[in-house]
């Protein structure tokens, strides 16, 4: 019988293919790690329009994203 033994197939698989799986959750990890970290700055306090100004404003400079934007500014609305 020629070619691989489905044993020898089970070797490779834990060998290679087990380690490239762990790497790879280790680095999706890290990345969603990171993005957590890079969290809006906090707005100042004050009046409602001041924090709706300083939203629009980390927006702009692309500090924030249009789904983070959309939750802050509903969250200062739903404070008045």
């Amino acid at each position: 019988m020629s070619g691989f033994g489905v044993w020898t197939w089970v070797v490779v698989f834990v060998a290679v293919l087990v380690p490239a799986a762990i790497v790879a959750a280790i680095v999706w990890a890290s990345v969603r790690l990171s993005r957590n970290a890079k969290a809006a700055p906090a707005l100042p306090g004050g009046s409602v329009e001041g924090r709706l100004s300083a939203l629009d404003d980390l927006r702009t400079r692309g500090q924030i994203s249009e789904d983070e934007y959309r939750t802050q500014r509903a969250a200062i609305i739903a404070s008045i």
